[in-house]
Order: C-alpha cells, then structure tokens, then sequence
C-alpha cells in the first residue's frame, strides 16, 4: 500500500479535525504535535478508512523518513493490556486500539513483538489497577474505587436527587461541590505519576487553572440552557466531563515526560518529540486548548498552530470546546456516517522537518537556550546530527516529489 499523495491529505473516513502544532521554543520537547479527532462510528464517506492510512504511513516511515514516533490513542488500560477484546461494530477507534495491541508500551512492545520499530502506542485512560502479576517496584499506588466507580457515572444525572443512588455512594462521599471535582484528576495516582515525570515543574498549578476555566464555560452555557437546573452543572454534568477531563491532562502531560524519567532504553531515541494524539473530537479539543494556551516565562505561547482541517459543517465559534457535546447532540444518524476529513500526514513529516532545521541552525548559530514555561517547563535538548538532518531533508523532498516506496499491505 503507498502513503496516498494528495493536496492536503487524503479524505479519511471518521476523522471530523485534524491540527499540528509545534513547540515554539526550539531546544524543547514535545516538539511537533498533530493531534486527529473523530466523530466515533463506522463510517465510509472518506477516500479511505482512518486505521490502513495509519498502518500505511508507519509502514512508509519504517522503510523512508524513519522518524520517532509516539502514538496516544483513545484507549484504556483495561483494553489495551488486559482485555483486547474486537468490537469492531462498534467503530474504527476499536480497530485502531486492536491493529496497534502489539505496540502499546510496556506490554506487548517490550516483548519485540511490535511490527513498528520507529513507532510506539500509549493508552491514555488509567481505569483499572495494575494486577500484582504485573506490578514492579516503581508501580504507583492503586487508584481509588470512588474513582473507578466513575465508569459508571452518565453524561447527564437526571436524578437530583442521585446521592441516594447506591451506585453512586462512593462518589457522591467525595465530591460534594464544584472544588471538589478536582479531586478526579489529582488523587488518580497515574496521573500525578506522570505531573511528576513531566518538563511543566509548576504543572499542578497549571492544570488547576484551566480545569477551571474549562467547568466554568461549561456550567455557564448549562445555566443558559436549563434556567431551572442553575448552579447544578458541577454535579449533573461536571463529575462526567471531569472525569473525560482526566484522561486528556494524563495524555498531556505525558506529552512532556523528561529525559531524565524515561526508561533507559528510550533516552537515546528522541522520544516525545514527535506525537500524534487520536481521540474523540472533544478529547482532541481539550488538548489543544492545554497546549495553546500553555505560556513561556515571558508569558508568549509556548506552542503555534500551524495546520488546520475540518469536517465541513463543524465551524470555529465562540467556546466551540465547550458546546461540543450539544452540537453532536444535534446531528443524526446520516450526519455522522458521512464525516470525513483530510488528513496530510506529509504535513505533519515536514513540518518535523521545518522543525528540526530552525533548531539545527538555532544551534549552529549559538543561540541561548530557549526560554522555559511560565509553570517551570524546561528540556533536555537532543541535537540531530548533520547527517541525519540531510537525510531527512532528502527524505521530505523525495515526499513533495512524489516519490514514494510501495508498502506491503496491511
């Protein structure tokens, strides 16, 4: 199978968005990010399905550009290390999580069966406790079971009354007002697992600050929408979407593990430089927002935008991040079969490349190191070597050309 050439990407059927973003300071990882988002389901509307253009570009990475890759898809740790059970008629991200169950990170990859050596998965959904059989010394505590009861919470509580919920008890005993919501993500001990490894020293503070700001859109545009529910947002929605929440801050600051906290037998290879985050449309815009508004010392962006492509009938607007699930609420059953979006996964290959050559000759020229996050971000910076960054540059001309090596089909 060839990586499809085309203008902007090929259309791929799913996919509702698709972003890239870069680090603007240059001596700092993650350093190219695309993050695609898709409206769950089965659809056939696009050129092709998302999970073979996956397989397609990995397998034209492995045997050309061999660049580093670090994959976060959607997916829980229950059904990428325990479970793995196929339920593809539930929707391509199923077929996704299953066509890479020999590549997730310590699991299956570790035992060489992985067929990608440039590219690793990662879940990003802690929601079961590491089994004994597979704990090591350096294994975190296990996760509350209030906080593993929250599978169990819908995405609206009718009830007003839901702390007489029995199925809810657990819950309900640990958050009892908005503050508490916070709760959810720092007493998950993976996450703060990976606060602890990340380059953002002052992260806490940061994740508190756009929580936030994200529960206060939402409960406002919940008060305009039900006058007589007014103030009960944090509990009728916040505890669900807080809980969704937790897993995009997980995925996130996992984006920004140092070097030092890496296994050693990944500090040599430039991981967490280059990333692609899939997930839900909603996941993928809460990320973009931490990353966008994630600010340098001197209070500039640290990260730019610099690739956009969106499903046709989803437009930018106001707090568009935040409404989302009343926009999907509004689509049928045909609407979402026919979301499709482009995907350049060229773009994303030059845009490494654009990269690593402003931070090539950032360097050559001698210039200071870049200025750290305003929440103590730093990073070890790995310097490419003058022959791999003409390699690479080959490599993207050899794309812009059109000259592509035929793949095996997946």
């Amino acid at each position: 199978m060839e990586l499809i050439l085309k203008p902007e990407g090929p259309l791929l059927s799913g996919v509702a968005a698709c972003h890239i973003i870069v680090n603007n300071v240059l001596d700092q990882q993650p350093k190219v990010i695309m993050l695609v988002g898709e409206f769950h389901g089965t659809q056939t509307s696009g050129e092709i399905d998302y999970v073979n253009a996956y397989l397609s570009f990995l397998n034209y990475n492995e045997q050309d550009t061999k660049l580093p890759l670090d994959i976060m898809l959607e997916a829980d740790n229950d059904y990428c290390t325990f479970s793995r059970e196929s339920v593809y008629r539930l929707g391509w991200i199923y077929r996704l999580r299953d066509a890479f169950q020999n590549c997730y990170v310590f699991d299956e990859r570790d035992k060489g069966k992985c067929e990608f050596k440039y590219a690793r998965a990662h879940w990003i959904d802690p929601v079961k406790n590491i089994p004994d059989w597979k704990r090591t010394q350096s294994s975190m505590a296990d996760i509350p079971q209030w906080i593993l009861d929250l599978t169990s919470i819908p995405e609206l509580i009718v009830d007003a009354n839901w702390t007489t919920n029995a199925a809810y008890s657990s819950i309900s005993d640990n958050i009892k007002s908005i503050d508490d919501l916070q709760k959810i993500i720092f007493e998950n001990p993976h996450i703060v697992k990976q606060g602890h490894q990340c380059t953002i020293e002052n992260w806490k503070d940061y994740i508190i600050e756009q929580h936030r700001i994200i529960i206060d859109k939402e409960a406002g545009w919940f008060d305009s929408q039900y006058e007589g529910l007014k103030g009960q947002y944090w509990f009728r929605m916040g505890i669900f979407n807080t809980h969704r929440f937790s897993a995009d801050v997980y995925a996130f600051l996992r984006m920004f593990r140092a070097k030092d906290k890496q296994s050693d037998r990944w500090n040599e290879t430039h991981r967490f430089e280059n990333i692609i985050f899939h997930a839900g449309l909603k996941h993928v815009e809460r990320v973009r927002h931490l990353l966008l508004n994630l600010k340098t010392a001197s209070t500039t962006a640290m990260f730019t935008q610099v690739h956009e492509a969106v499903y046709h009938p989803i437009q930018r607007v106001p707090d568009f991040i935040f409404n989302l699930s009343t926009m999907l609420s509004t689509f049928d059953v045909d609407a979402i079969q026919r979301v499709c979006c482009q995907v350049d996964f060229h773009k994303f290959l030059e845009t490494i490349h654009t990269f690593s050559s402003k931070a090539s000759s950032a360097s050559s020229k001698g210039s200071p190191e870049g200025s750290s996050s305003k929440y103590g971000g730093g990073g070890n910076r790995k310097k490419y070597s003058k022959s791999r960054r003409f390699r690479t540059r080959r490599r993207v001309r050899r794309i812009r050309r059109g000259r592509t090596k035929n793949t095996r089909s997946t």
